[in-house]
């Protein structure tokens, strides 16, 4: 089930996703926005018990060439054509008949996007301790972009882990995500696979090395 619900006046339109928990599905799910240029706000990913993901996203537009959206300037996506491709490319990738990568590809061929200098901040990939007895929880900050969730999303699939819960929030132009993750046999992460999930993720979140103006 797919759903999307553009909210003119908060500036966002809202994304539901509900599916089956195949392997790497939060990777294609946000890959397939991401391909369409949009930027994810905000994100509430889900695992039931009965083997489904419900996914909340908040995304918005933007008519510029920025990767990363000012309160000012985001919009909601009220497009029918635009909404249209949001969910056949949503069903497209939950379903198996095509990948994000495709998407991606697509958009890349079709037009060259060049980042908007913004303000340094802070880059941090740390496990919280403590802070759940049965899941292994890693934060990640990172200068936003996008792309970004995609780019985490599948190194977390590359490590063989699960996501059982994710929170995601943008503060300016800085993401803050959470994720609690699991073993695929459903246990808690051993401390070097900890260690191997730290590093694979800090190297998909570092900053894009801009050449000189």
């Amino acid at each position: 089930v797919v759903m999307a619900t553009p909210d003119a006046e908060r500036g966002s339109t809202e994304v539901i996703v509900s599916a089956p928990d195949n392997r790497g599905v939060l990777a294609q799910i946000t890959g397939a926005i991401s391909s369409l240029g949009l930027n994810i706000l905000d994100a509430r990913i889900t695992t039931t018990s009965s083997g489904r993901v419900l996914d909340i996203f908040q995304v918005a537009q933007h008519g510029g060439a920025s990767h990363v959206l000012e309160r000012a300037e985001q919009a909601a996506v009220t497009d029918d054509a635009r909404l249209r491709r949001l969910k056949e490319r949503l069903l497209a990738v939950v379903q198996g008949e095509r990948t994000a990568d495709e998407f991606l590809r697509q958009r890349q061929a079709e037009q060259k996007l060049s980042p908007r200098t913004t303000p340094e901040v802070e880059t941090l990939v740390e496990e919280i301790v403590d802070l759940s007895d049965d899941y292994t929880v890693v934060q990640v900050k990172a200068p936003d972009r996008i792309g970004l969730l995609y780019d985490i999303a599948r190194t977390l699939s590359g490590c063989e882990v699960n996501i059982c819960l994710s929170k995601i929030d943008c503060v300016g132009t800085q993401v803050i995500d959470t994720f609690y993750l699991e073993t695929l046999d459903h246990r808690q992460l051993e401390p070097d696979q900890v260690a191997t999930v730290i590093d694979e993720l800090r190297a998909a979140v570092r900053p894009e090395v801009s050449s000189p103006a």
